[in-house]
């Protein structure tokens, strides 16, 4: 009869058929001294058989190991015991291990199946109990179960059994568990006891790029690479949000095989119990993953980034990874987006859904799980990204930022009471359905004379994210700039963002008869404007070149006229003023030199820059910020500017610094 056994714990196996016992005969079967009591279906006996490996024919089971002369039996002779052990030699070297325990009778396998996870899987039809194959790892890792059953005086006949189970694995542990606890009183391990200590269910710590991760171990493996290197493969689970649901996310961590001991807390993934400072790390991952519950069920939710995320879109290769990438910028946290967008790294794809996860973020303990990252979205750096959820702060907005603009008072009221009524969802229909709902406004000027800065202002007042896009990112072609502007109008929709479409000149510019290619792009964006919801700022250099189908559906159009010098007197002031905010040497700027400043014929992007150049400037000899650093820079920015006039093909970067 064939014996279906468990390779490793996990691995089905097809052990070699059993063949025949046969019998020492000067002795009875070789049974453990217990006395013989039965559940009716066993008697209460271990049985050891050794593989007679000098039988070539077949493979014959003794009940001594292979010494003296032997003498065939019919196994069936013999009444089931409630344990057999297998003993094999599969080197045939005379040395015999023990190979495969076979536990019998319904009590005791309904006790395992209920202690031990997945031990139904062991049962043996054939043999009619679980057969489990060394190394019994599940076996030892419910060592203290199988005790307790042992001692307990309340169900006897359960007792008898599992002590007889018990003192099989002490036996067969015994040099495995004196081995461990020397390690584990030094903190230490070596690769071969290694396994023992990741029983799964237990909590772990590792690490995700420098962030302490506690993790759910579900599982552990013996592997070899393609290299011949061995490892052990530790499978875990952290709690994920995938923009709908809690739910468990499966990853795993290596390690490879290393020589001598290795301190416990230097191993890339270990038990928490082993952390010299568990209650305070407790504490604190609790404490993070509240904090990523609570940002989740507000997703969509713009915040403020400062730290190293991780940039999926720069990788040139979906299998080269994710980039480390430096950002200090505002992000909209989305991961239902980013799963949409991004279907080979989704958490949904991986995560197996556990409908209790919603009830059971009620219970502290199972905080300690949650990721340490938020799939995002970068609106400065336009990227798809994941950010670290300690180093996500709360947005403080600029309640200043609309007051400031330089605006006449009618059209800064007027673009309140549209802005306004968009956040109290007034409607704007058209008389068909869906059609009309967005608010559409055109600013145009020359560069630097306030218009980005108008959308900036109103996002800030909303409080609300500023997504904006460039003509240029939005493809040439009309089927790749659809498709491009669709994505770009469906996130702007889902976040309730401001959308600043910069430098729409492309988009907006008169159809004429002669460029087909343009057409198509204006056609196919005219289209598009009908049916978006939102609030839209279209920048443009060339007014008087727009097209006419454009004119009645822009809500209100706001031309920036050059800056005159009174304007560009409060321009510097404003920007003076916010440096001595912030610059720790203070600024000394008085309203003599502010006139003088004001009459360079500059824009506000221009101003702005100069500032903080000549604030870098005073920094370096630790003095304030004075007009002679803004003359500085002024003159700097000028000379490269007549270069760049009088050599328009030249690069900043090609440029020879020289003495003439």
């Amino acid at each position: 009869m064939g014996i279906q056994t468990g390779g490793e714990d996990g691995e089905i196996k097809e052990m070699p058929k059993t063949g025949t016992v046969a019998n020492n005969p000067e002795t009875e079967a070789h049974e453990e001294d217990t006395p013989q009591e039965t559940d009716g279906e066993t008697s209460c006996t271990v049985t050891r058989l050794w593989e007679d490996s000098t039988n070539r024919d077949r493979i014959v089971w003794l009940t001594e190991p292979p010494i003296v002369e032997k003498k065939d039996q019919a196994a069936s002779d013999f009444p089931r015991p409630a344990i057999t052990l297998l003993h094999t030699d599969p080197g045939q070297t005379g040395k015999h291990a023990l190979d495969t325990i076979i536990m019998r009778g319904t009590q005791l396998r309904r006790f395992l199946e209920d202690t031990i996870p997945d031990m139904s899987s062991f049962y043996n039809e054939a043999e009619q109990g679980i057969a489990i194959k060394a190394p019994f790892r599940l076996l030892f890792w419910h060592l203290d179960q199988i005790e307790a059953a042992a001692h307990c005086p309340d169900r006897k006949s359960l007792s008898r059994v599992t002590t007889l189970v018990l003192d099989v694995l002490q036996d067969e542990f015994r040099d495995l568990l004196a081995k461990r606890a020397r390690l584990v009183a030094e903190r230490e391990m070596n690769f071969d006891v290694l396994w023992t200590v990741f029983k799964p269910g237990i909590t772990c710590l590792t690490k995700a790029d420098e962030h302490t991760v506690a993790v759910k171990v579900s599982s552990i493996h013996f592997s070899k690479d393609p290299m011949g290197q061995i490892y052990y493969r530790i499978k875990h689970d952290t709690l994920a949000w995938d923009g709908l649901h809690f739910g468990w996310d499966d990853s795993y961590t290596d390690i490879y095989e290393f020589r001598g001991r290795r301190k416990i807390l230097d191993l890339s993934i270990y038990p928490i119990e082993y952390h010299p400072d568990k209650k305070s790390l407790v504490d604190g991952l609790v404490a993070r993953g509240k904090k990523f519950a609570r940002i989740a069920m507000k997703e969509p939710h713009m915040m403020s980034f400062n730290g190293e995320a991780l940039d999926r879109e720069s990788s040139p290769m979906w299998w080269q990874g994710e980039q480390k990438k430096k950002m200090s910028e505002r992000i909209v946290l989305d991961a239902r987006a980013y799963n949409h967008y991004f279907r080979r790294y989704s958490v949904s794809k991986l995560m197996k859904r556990d409908a209790m996860a919603d009830a059971l973020l009620n219970s502290d303990a199972i905080f300690l799980y949650c990721q340490p990252e938020f799939r995002c979205f970068a609106l400065q750096h336009k990227k798809w990204a994941r950010a670290w959820i300690d180093d996500l702060e709360e947005v403080e907005f600029n309640d200043l930022a609309y007051p400031s603009l330089f605006l006449p008072h009618d059209y800064k009221e007027l673009l309140l009471a549209f802005a306004e009524a968009q956040i109290d969802g007034y409607g704007f229909d058209d008389i068909i359905a869906g059609k009309g709902q967005g608010i559409l406004m055109l600013l145009a000027g020359a560069p630097g004379t306030g218009k980005t800065l108008t959308a900036e202002a109103m996002a800030e007042h909303m409080q609300r994210p500023l997504y904006s896009v460039s003509a240029g990112e939005l493809g040439t072609s009309a089927g790749g700039m659809e498709n491009e502007l669709d994505r770009v109008l469906e996130l702007s929709t889902r976040w309730n963002a401001v959308l600043l479409l910069d430098e729409a000149d492309v988009f907006l510019e008169r159809r004429t008869d002669s460029d087909i290619r343009r057409n198509s792009i204006v056609s196919v964006f005219l289209r598009k404007l009908e049916y978006y919801r939102g609030i839209m700022f279209l920048t443009t250099n060339r007014i008087h070149a727009i097209d006419e189908a454009f004119k009645s559906r822009i809500h209100i159009a706001i031309r920036y006229p050059d800056l005159d010098a009174s304007t560009r007197r409060s321009i510097w002031q404003n920007h003076l003023k916010r440096a001595a905010d912030f610059y720790q040497h203070g600024v000394n700027v008085g309203p003599q030199e502010l006139d003088q400043l004001s009459q360079k014929t500059l824009n506000g992007r221009e101003i702005r820059n100069i500032v903080k150049s000549a604030q870098l400037l005073a920094s370096r000899s630790k003095q304030p910020l004075q007009k002679s650093h803004l003359d500085i820079v002024w003159r700097v920015e000028h000379e490269q500017s007549a270069f760049l006039e009088y050599h328009p093909s030249a690069q900043l970067n090609g440029v020879d610094a020289g003495v003439g």
